[in-house]
C-alpha cells in the first residue's frame, strides 16, 4: 500500500512539507544560530534549571551510564537550592533568553512588508471601544486604515519596511557568515 493512497495523509501535508523543505535558509542552520554562540561555543540554556543541569552533569555523573537517574538527582538538588542560588541562575537563563530574542529578531525583520509595518506601527493607536471587542475588531478596522491611506500613505510604509527589511538582511547574513564553517 502505498503512503499516498492512505488516507490519513492529505496531499496539502506534503506540499507544504516539500514546499518549506526547499528554503535557502534551513530551519536547523537558524536554531544553531539562535542557541548558539558563534562556532563551537556552548548552547544557549533557557530555562535555570538548565543553567543548573549543564553546570553540574558532568560533576554528578562521574562514571554512571544512565543520564536520566543524574538529571533526576541534579533536579531534586535543584529544587532544594536556596534562593540567593536560585537567582543567580535565574539571572544567567533570563540573560541567554535575552541574546536568542535579540538574535532571533535579525531573522523576524527580513520578512516585514508594509502592511504588517502598518498594523506594528498603529495597533495601539486604535480606540479602546474597539479593542474590547478583540483582535478580530481591531484588524478590521486597521485594514480599514490601511485601504484608506491611499498610494502616497502605502509608499511611506513600503519605504520604511525596505529598509528595515534591508538593514535585517545585513544583520542576518553578517550571522550566517559568522556560523558558517570556515
Amino acid at each position: 500500500v502505498s503512503v499516498l493512497n492512505c488516507p490519513l495523509f492529505d496531499c496539502k501535508m506534503f506540499s507544504s512539507l516539500f514546499a518549506t523543505a526547499s528554503r535557502a535558509l534551513s530551519t536547523s542552520m537558524r536554531r544553531r544560530i539562535i542557541t548558539h554562540p558563534q562556532r563551537g561555543g556552548e548552547k544557549l540554556t533557557r530555562s535555570a534549571l538548565g543553567v543548573f543541569v549543564k553546570k553540574n552533569y558532568a560533576a554528578a555523573a562521574g562514571t554512571s551510564k544512565k543520564p536520566m537517574k543524574v538529571i533526576a538527582a541534579l533536579r531534586q538538588k535543584f529544587a532544594s537550592l536556596s534562593s540567593a542560588k536560585l537567582q543567580k541562575y535565574k539571572a544567567v537563563a533570563a540573560q541567554n533568553r535575552r541574546v536568542i530574542r535579540k538574535r532571533t529578531c535579525a531573522f523576524k525583520a527580513t520578512k516585514i512588508n508594509p502592511y504588517s509595518l502598518f498594523i506594528k506601527t498603529n495597533f495601539t493607536k486604535v480606540p479602546k471601544n474597539i479593542q474590547e471587542k478583540g483582535f478580530g475588531a481591531v484588524a478590521k478596522h486597521l485594514n480599514k486604515q490601511w485601504k484608506a491611506l491611499g498610494k502616497a500613505g502605502r509608499a511611506k510604509y513600503a519605504k520604511q519596511a525596505a529598509n528595515s527589511r534591508k538593514a535585517a538582511v545585513a544583520q542576518r547574513d553578517r550571522m550566517i557568515a559568522a556560523y558558517q564553517k570556515a
